[in-house]
């Protein structure tokens, strides 16, 4: 009996530390997402890419060197491009996705899952002319860069907050 009843205790406990962990998962889940919709409409993030895929090739793995800051009034990419230009243009920049630009529209749309879509339009007579972003709820995002100059190319990643400085020790 009282291996029965101990039997009882144990199944009961642990079945209580299992709702508890699944509780405190659903939380920090909700909390994720508050986070990323925060972020998305301040427009204040960074698009962290894991990896490009360029329209005339495979996936490429990415380094952590790479990003996309959105702020208000800023936009700074320094993301690597893979492919060719449509059109031979004397003076062509050789990293055309290594620009800041101060001038940009910036357009979010809640989609009925709960994902976002948001459109960059950059205004300034550069290259590229279009950045869509197709981001989930849990912060995973898909970037399509898209020119009138290149082919297209899309990079896979996340975003999150900046993150601030490094303090030097000097």
């Amino acid at each position: 009996m009282k291996v029965n009843r101990l039997g009882k205790v144990i199944t009961f406990s642990g079945l209580m530390v299992l709702i508890s962990l699944s509780a405190l998962g659903q939380k920090n889940k909700l909390e994720k997402q508050e986070q990323i919709k925060h972020l998305l409409e301040s427009r204040v993030f960074v698009f962290s890419p894991q990896s490009a895929t360029p329209s005339s090739g495979g996936m490429i793995q990415l380094t952590s060197e790479f990003f996309l800051k959105v702020s208000k009034d800023t936009l700074e990419s320094n993301l690597p491009y893979y492919g060719a230009n449509k059109l031979p243009v004397f003076g062509i920049a050789d990293k055309p996705l290594e620009f800041t630009s101060y001038d940009f529209d910036y357009e979010i749309k809640t989609m009925k899952n709960g994902s976002y879509d948001i459109t960059i339009r950059l205004n300034d007579p550069s290259d590229p002319d279009l950045l869509n972003f197709s981001v989930s709820i849990s912060g995973y995002a898909t970037l399509r860069v898209t020119s009138n100059m290149r082919q297209p190319i899309s990079f896979y990643g996340d975003i999150d907050a900046p993150r601030p400085p490094r303090k030097s020790n000097r």
